[in-house]
């Protein structure tokens, strides 16, 4: 069973506070979790994007996941992209962009730009089928076609689309 950490509507963790994976969506008002997404983008501008797993319906996202109960933001995104892809993460490169709030949890964003060759990446097939690296223009015809996790699309939209 998949601890995550808890914390207060003003992103404070609450101490010795955790709830079930499983049972996250049955959390009140008052208490959030926490989520981490990092966007790599290469010297050509485009963005590395992963294809999920059959598992997870073959949407596309970007790298990240749940902060655990006991861990830290930081070392839930060098985890994250280590099972993930198979990479690690040089966290003197990557920037925190952002923090958004959602009824029910904290999305950590950060962003790294990398020139990352796709055949090194070692994929976790539980979790994603395959990797590209997409422009902006691919990235919005997929979220036309209803093919992105919606909340990456959210991020992916407040943080590189607004600016644009």
């Amino acid at each position: 069973m998949e601890l995550l950490a808890l914390f207060d509507e003003n992103n404070k963790v609450l101490a010795g506070e955790s709830i079930s994976r499983d049972k996250k969506s049955t959390l009140c008002a008052s208490k959030r979790y926490k989520v981490v997404m990092i966007w790599i983008q290469n010297s050509k501008d485009e963005f590395l994007i992963q294809l999920t797993s059959p598992e997870k319906n073959f949407k596309y996202a970007t790298t990240g996941g749940h902060v655990k109960f006991g861990a830290d933001t930081y070392q839930t995104l060098l985890e994250e992209v280590k099972e993930e892809l198979g990479y690690s993460l040089d966290i003197k490169k990557v920037e925190h962009i952002d923090t958004i709030a959602t009824a029910q949890a904290f999305i950590e964003v950060f962003y790294m730009r990398e020139d990352i060759e796709l055949d090194s990446l070692v994929l976790q097939k539980e979790e994603v089928d395959s990797v590209y690296w997409y422009s902006i223009d691919i990235i919005k015809e997929l979220f036309k076609k209803d093919l992105f996790l919606n909340a990456h699309k959210l991020v992916f939209e407040r943080c590189f689309l607004s600016k644009k």
